[in-house]
């Protein structure tokens, strides 16, 4: 709980939007550490939907692709951490549903339904506009329940909140370079 904490108590309004944070039951965090992008929402937004590209940009750390090949609610996306690594051996490939797209607020969702009835994992990509909207600021939190989630984060913490860091920063140098 205490990473929930320091999720929500981020000056962030479009935190609103996640359940969670609205009192769903508990479950235990894993979060990348937020950075500051140097561009607009909008332009950190257009990397952020290209999800192809996470692997280019974390170095392989997560691998994502569309069932459908577009971003959209209800379509499936297929999610790999450490495809190439010894590591990547333990963790399972997953595909995870489509929640949220908001072009609005920024906001990109997925959830996962977890086996033994253990409720939804939830995967949430929140851009917060800084500096007038010159800078964002990008938030990647994942939320496990129950028993998947303890073991989760016995085992993989680590590894998860590397691969969100790894995506951030590398949406960030990407970003950057073009301005």
């Amino acid at each position: 709980m205490k990473e929930a904490a320091r999720i929500s108590s981020q000056r962030c309004e479009s935190f609103k939007q996640i359940p969670w944070v609205q009192g769903r039951s508990a479950g235990y965090y894993f979060a990348a550490k937020p950075l500051v992008i140097n561009a607009s929402p909008d332009a950190v937004w257009q990397a952020v939907k290209n999800v192809s590209d996470y692997s280019q940009y974390s170095n392989g750390a997560l691998t994502a692709s569309l069932n459908q090949g577009v971003l959209s609610v209800n379509n499936y996306i297929h999610l790999v951490l450490y495809a190439n690594q010894a590591i990547g051996k333990f963790i399972p490939a997953s595909d995870e549903r489509i929640s949220v797209v908001d072009d609005e607020h920024h906001v990109l969702a997925w959830e996962r339904n977890l086996p033994l009835k253990s409720g939804f994992s939830e995967c949430y990509r929140v851009l917060e506009p800084i500096d007038d909207g010159r800078a964002t600021r990008s938030h990647v939190a994942l939320k496990i329940p129950g028993m998947a989630g303890f073991f989760t984060h016995l085992f993989y913490k680590k590894e998860i909140e590397n691969a969100f860091d790894r995506v951030n920063e590398g949406i960030k140098v990407a970003i950057e370079k073009k301005i």
